[in-house]
């Protein structure tokens, strides 16, 4: 069989058969629809070396075009497998980007040094017997109304230099990752919830990186729902967020300068 460029390739000839096979239509009912033989059909229903003629491809493609707007049964079909296509290109693309990041957290985990911070207690200003009677807030009492770049970079700020066997830089360097990764998807708004307020205000003095990250937009919004604003200002929250996350990636550059991690160069 020549190999012509005027000849349609197996796999979209082969694609286009496979699919009217799958719907359900037999090979006497493409025949009877597209007028294309069964030994023709036979051929190109298997994956092969072989090449269509445009108007046998043709004939099929009107077929197609048919059923999609005459069949409700193929109609159906192709529903369910435009649906079922878009599930796997989501899972695919997730499963790509958690990859990644878990690759450039192994690079990153090479690369930094370690660094053991071993914080003491207070005894003076903040003896346990007290601390048992405190207000206390688990992060992800926030994090699980912010979006997953923000999620995880908050994550790493708070736990920072306090995670055993974990250096304070490479908490950082992730969390500075995380914040860059949200500055490239250029959202045009940020889900900040009321619900964050309250915890923010409470981790704020123990935590004041990772909360001064946070704390403005939610501020913003607070303000917003207090004034009974009837058109909710997203575009403001993002705004205030991202000039945030932009100076805190700054203080993150030069916290790690002063662990002596990175140069000013290289931040």
């Amino acid at each position: 069989m020549a190999t012509n460029a005027i000849y349609i390739s197996n796999r979209k000839a082969h694609g286009l058969v496979s699919l009217f096979l799958t719907a359900g239509l037999s090979l006497s009912k493409i025949r009877q629809g597209a007028g294309v033989s069964v030994p023709t059909l036979r051929k190109f229903a298997k994956p092969s070396e072989l090449r269509m003629l445009p108007e046998t491809y043709e004939k099929l493609v009107s077929l197609f075009e048919r059923l999609k707007q005459t069949d409700e049964e193929f109609q159906k079909y192709l529903k369910d497998l435009y649906a079922r296509n878009a599930e796997q290109d989501k899972a695919r693309a997730e499963a790509e980007a958690e990859a990644e990041a878990e690759e450039i957290e192994a690079e990153i985990d090479d690369e930094a040094p370690e660094i053991s911070q071993e914080p003491q207690p207070d005894l003076v200003n903040h003896p346990n017997h007290y601390l048992q009677a405190a207000v206390t807030v688990e992060p992800i009492e926030i994090t699980q109304y912010l979006p997953h770049p923000l999620a995880s970079a908050f994550e790493y700020l708070v736990r920072a230099g306090h995670k055993d066997g974990q250096s304070e830089a490479l908490d950082l360097q992730k969390a500075r990752f995380w914040l860059r990764r949200w500055l490239q998807l250029d959202a045009p708004y940020v889900p900040m919830r009321m619900d964050c307020f309250a915890g923010l205000v409470v981790l704020r003095k123990k935590n004041p990186l990772a909360c001064g990250m946070l704390l403005p937009a939610a501020e913003e919004t607070l303000r917003q729902h207090e004034e009974g604003s009837e058109v909710f200002p997203f575009p403001i929250i993002a705004k205030t967020i991202n000039a945030t996350i932009e100076d805190t990636i700054d203080r993150i550059s030069n916290r790690l300068i002063e662990l002596g991690v990175e140069t000013k160069e290289a931040s």
